[in-house]
């Protein structure tokens, strides 16, 4: 009997859990494209007829797929971009709650989910729907979540092996975003800090075999994106360029968040306030978490060289990282009650 009623209660709550998911993912994805803008190169038709600038050409997993069953009326229209951002966005609700448990190591309460569920959500409407500048709609933007969290996950596995298929995938979903090379630089750190402690060293932990199949997961995404691009006729330099006409686009971004308040708002959106809130909370994240931003130093450092450090929609695979993080954040701020439910009172000694 009390089995019986664990198991309606799981349901109840995955149901739960579901639901929260869909409702939140429907007004995102109608505030996003409603706040979005369009340019030609975010046109669904044209990216699967490749006929779009460099670097958006490379793109080309999601609009191609589409194009095998919708025409290019249907296939642009606001009804297919909607239900394509509800496809991908509803499992990352579910894949965020995963994420959190492989990182801090526990499964989540249900309210510890709820609270995760609206991180992310505050997360998506702080980098998608507020933004002034540089906001516009590409369709790989959202899958890229969803993808970098699947393949963060199948290449966390425990015990430590990676499948086949979970390079597959990896490989595959760099076709809708190359940057999906961060789940590769995240699995790295997340078995060196957990397969590393006291008992073997890290030489010993690097001749693993996990290491040399993350080695040719990663090859094989760069070779993947060289032979696309020799396919189309560009070079590897082509995909980003630390330069902005005659100026260096580090300083080009500093000088816009210097005399541009729309700018030096959205670098403050970042993380919905990442740049004030992390440095306080960064020495109580868990080891896994600490590690996980320790990797991606260089990753953000080729994004702030090579980028627009104030376009949001750029850091998509480090989405998930920033809502559990600012999660964690959360749970360190707020009052801490005992299991008997009742205050907590100082002791008297």
């Amino acid at each position: 009997m009390t089995s019986l009623h664990q198991n309606y209660s799981a349901l109840k709550t995955d149901k739960g859990i579901w639901l929260r998911a869909i409702l939140l993912s429907l007004i995102f994805s109608l505030l996003y494209l409603y706040a979005a803008s369009m340019s030609p190169n975010s046109i669904i038709s044209r990216q699967a007829a490749f006929n779009v600038d460099i670097p958006f050409k490379y793109r080309f997993l999601i609009p191609c797929t589409l194009d095998l069953f919708l025409t290019d009326k249907v296939m642009d229209s606001r009804l297919a971009r909607t239900l394509a951002l509800m496809a991908f966005l509803v499992p990352c609700f579910w894949l965020i709650q995963r994420y959190a448990t492989r990182i801090r190591g526990t499964e989540l309460s249900p309210s510890e989910t709820a609270t995760l569920h609206a991180s992310f959500f505050l997360l998506l409407l702080a980098h998608y729907c507020l933004p002034r500048e540089l906001n516009v709609y590409y369709i790989y933007d959202i899958p890229a979540i969803f993808f970098y969290m699947t393949c963060f996950l199948l290449l966390t596995r425990t015990p430590a092996k990676i499948s086949w298929y979970a390079a597959a995938l990896t490989v595959l979903a760099s076709l809708n975003r190359e940057t999906v090379m961060i789940a590769v630089i995240h699995a790295a750190a997340f078995h060196l800090c957990t397969e590393q402690p006291r008992r073997q060293t890290i030489k010993q932990t690097i001749k693993k075999s996990v290491w040399v199949h993350l080695a040719l997961i990663a090859a094989a995404i760069v070779v993947t994106r060289i032979t696309i691009n020799q396919l189309l006729g560009a070079s590897i330099s082509s995909n980003a360029t630390p330069m902005e006409g005659e100026n260096i686009r580090f300083w080009a971004n500093m000088e816009r968040i210097a005399h541009n308040k729309h700018h030096t708002t959205q670098l403050l959106m970042l993380g919905c306030g990442a740049i004030l809130w992390m440095p306080i909370a960064f020495l109580r994240f868990p080891h896994k978490l600490k590690w996980i931003w320790a990797a991606s130093v260089p990753p953000l450092v080729v994004f702030a060289w090579a980028g627009n450090i104030t376009e949001l929609r750029m850091y998509n695979e480090f989405l998930p990282c920033l809502a559990v993080s600012l999660w964690l954040f959360l749970s360190y701020q707020a009052p801490q009650i005992p299991r008997n439910g009742g205050p907590k009172h100082p002791s008297n000694g």
